[in-house]
């Protein structure tokens, strides 16, 4: 079973305000709005790929929750561990095998 992610919208004008560029690669972290780094953008957001956005017009830019993210991909390994540690799977899954 694979984890789905759940992705949320932004709004393109919330991204101005906090200077960060809606046509073209997103700014370094560091210089977000603290509520904004509780956030992970669509991986294909560096790319400028039409699948980040949830709105292309209005640039509405997709995340996800980083604390929701990261506990999925942690309940999702855990099976994973237990079949690796009884030899029942030859090796874990990657964050990116689990996300696909």
């Amino acid at each position: 079973m694979n984890f789905s992610i759940g992705f949320l919208s932004v709004a393109s004008d919330a991204l101005k305000l906090e200077g960060i560029s809606t046509t073209s690669a997103p700014m370094d972290a560091s210089s977000r709005q603290w509520y904004r780094q509780k956030f992970y953008d669509h991986p294909e957001l560096q790319r400028g790929s039409l699948s980040a956005f949830a709105n292309v017009r209005e640039k509405r830019v997709k995340v996800a929750c980083k604390l929701c993210f990261d506990t999925g991909i942690t309940t999702e390994r855990e099976p994973d561990e237990d079949e690796f540690k009884n030899g029942l799977r030859l090796q874990l899954r990657s964050q990116t095998d689990i996300v696909d």
